[in-house]
């Protein structure tokens, strides 16, 4: 018998131990583990494409916490955002969530901080800006989607359309 999983919810049951910790877990139920394939996004977006940060690979684009109901944003706006403090994670942070839209990637991280970051401090393990951007990192490095993605035999092309059914259980 085969088992199909989706990407999605094989990401959102790693974050499960997580989204049951914290001060409200009320309010959130679990986390969108959201990435991007920037050739899709820069075909459909033209000119609003920064082409250096295209990606051969899936890239992060956000960590988000939610509820069947909603998805909280902007929670704490006294929680500031200070580029210096994820200095150890610049590098990797470049290469694996660069901004799609912008030269300048902290104005991309600066945004999923204050409308996400700032709601998912509700877990010991995110609390706090250095602490969600790498755990985050950690997420993307363990559940590598194009990897998974390459040994199910779906490769992306700009010639061919891949189904959402393709993706939800690619062949074995």
């Amino acid at each position: 018998m085969t088992h199909c999983l989706t990407l999605q919810a094989l990401l959102l049951a790693s974050l499960g131990g997580l989204a049951a910790c914290g001060k409200d877990a009320s309010t959130v139920t679990y986390f969108m583990f959201s990435q991007q394939w920037s050739t899709g996004y820069c075909s459909a977006a033209h000119d609003k494409c920064i082409k250096e940060n295209e990606r051969n690979f899936w890239t992060v684009h956000g960590l988000w916490p939610s509820s069947n109901s909603s998805t909280p944003e902007f929670c704490n706006r006294t929680l500031r955002y200070n580029a210096t403090a994820l200095g150890p994670l610049v590098p990797q942070l470049d290469l694996y969530w660069p901004s799609l839209t912008s030269s300048n990637n902290n104005i991309f991280w600066k945004h999923e901080w204050q409308k996400h970051g700032t709601c998912a401090t509700i877990v010991p393990e995110l609390d706090g800006l250095y602490n969600f951007f790498n755990e985050t990192l950690t997420l993307y490095l363990k559940y590598n989607i194009t990897e998974y993605l390459l040994n199910s035999g779906v490769v992306p092309t700009s010639e061919k359309h891949t189904s959402y059914k393709q993706l939800k259980c690619p062949a074995r």
